[in-house]
């Protein structure tokens, strides 16, 4: 499926429809059309973890151009960060999602592509193992050892 405007991203889980930033899943929805087209072959998982990453990174993006007294609300509103850490709880928590989601994105398109052309060559051993390491390093977040 080819994501077009006012259409919804598929695969935007483990958010309350209240929260969703509009304007965050519009970007969302240009960049994924962008870098990796209609999103529909990958594996649901996978595509559901690549749907959201691109999501919170563009409201990162929208939170860090708030202006120079901008607070990590994305956040609290999400419920990623205890309340009862206090402020620099929550912005030790924002800049290491920050951290994480800048790194991933421009990444993103070139593992897709290999894991897209293992499948298209019929090198399914290779197409799983692409996916599950994609899984662990976007969706879990695994780090490898000896590296931050």
């Amino acid at each position: 499926m080819i994501l077009k405007a006012g259409q919804g991203l598929p695969g935007l889980i483990g958010l309350d429809m209240a929260t969703i930033n509009e304007k965050a899943l519009n970007n969302a929805r240009q960049l994924i059309h962008r870098d990796l087209g209609d999103v529909s072959d990958l594996p649901e998982n996978l595509r559901n973890t690549v749907v959201n990453t691109y999501y919170e990174f563009c409201c990162l993006d929208l939170e860090l151009n708030r202006g120079p007294h901008y607070h990590p609300c994305y956040y609290r509103a999400t419920n990623t960060v205890r309340p009862n850490q206090g402020l620099l709880a929550d912005h030790v928590k924002f800049f290491d999602e920050l951290a994480h989601v800048q790194a991933s994105v421009p990444h993103i398109p070139t593992i897709i592509s290999g894991i897209r052309g293992m499948k298209k060559s019929g090198e399914m051993e290779g197409y799983k193992l692409a996916v599950s390491v994609a899984l662990d390093l976007f969706k879990y977040r695994k780090q490898t050892k000896g590296k931050p």
